[in-house]
């Protein structure tokens, strides 16, 4: 089973594939603090376990600096913590070709991490 994470400007959405076959969806709207809380009932009211997993993508486009760090590191962690592959997707949208090369590419690929792509410089301190 594979976990897709997108990113928009307003929300965060889950996405779960059966090889190409897609399954359920969630969205969730920023400014709240409990995204992995969210995503593990998530989990929880769909009956799947993390266990499930085979691989993770990630599908960013502009969206808070803070949002993209947060749900990269969740997302890596919980590639790193079930052993299975993760995947940045830079183009879009998310479609059956896109899901054919994560599944074709998780059979190559162990294990790693992935880089958040931010789209522009963070707005949290001011030049001098």
């Amino acid at each position: 089973m594979i976990l897709v994470i997108q990113f928009s400007p307003d929300h965060i959405c889950f996405e779960l594939y059966d090889g190409v076959s897609f399954i359920v969806a969630a969205k969730f709207p920023y400014g709240r603090n409990e995204y992995l809380q969210q995503l593990i009932s998530w989990f929880g009211d769909q009956k799947i376990k993390t266990n499930d997993l085979t691989a993770i993508a990630v599908y960013y486009q502009p969206a808070s600096f803070s949002s993209l760090r947060g749900f990269t590191a969740i997302a890596n962690a919980l590639a790193w913590s079930q052993q299975i592959p993760i995947f940045k997707v830079t183009h879009g949208p998310i479609d059956e070709d896109v899901i054919k090369n994560i599944i074709s590419q998780s059979k190559k690929t162990k294990k790693g991490f992935i880089i958040p792509d931010y789209f522009r410089e963070p707005n949290i301190t001011t030049k001098k």
